[in-house]
């Protein structure tokens, strides 16, 4: 049986650069694995009772950097990348764009 929607090139290469994306968080996400850091911050979302956007990673403990930079940032420009495409694909399946 022969399918009646078409091939689209351009929705094809934004999975494939959301599986790209994908990988280095796998990566970041076994670094805090292997060093055992998985709850550095227990009060998550805040660290220590300040914002965790305002909050000085460069002197914070090992731990803390590896949880809340490389998990934290990697996941939220992951996230974000992943919205807009998604509504890229969106309003062009609709056909504006």
């Amino acid at each position: 049986m022969k399918s009646n929607v078409a091939y689209r090139p351009g929705i094809h290469a934004v999975a494939l650069f959301a599986a790209a994306f994908t990988l280095p968080l796998l990566y970041v996400g076994g670094s805090v694995t292997t060093y055992r850091v998985g709850m550095a911050v227990p009060d998550w979302p805040t660290t220590f009772q300040e914002n965790m956007f305002r909050y000085d990673f460069w002197n914070a403990p090992f731990g803390v950097r590896v949880e809340h930079i490389s998990t934290g940032s990697t996941g939220r420009r992951s996230g974000w990348r992943r919205s807009s495409w998604r509504a890229a694909c969106w309003r062009s399946s609709r056909g504006d764009g």
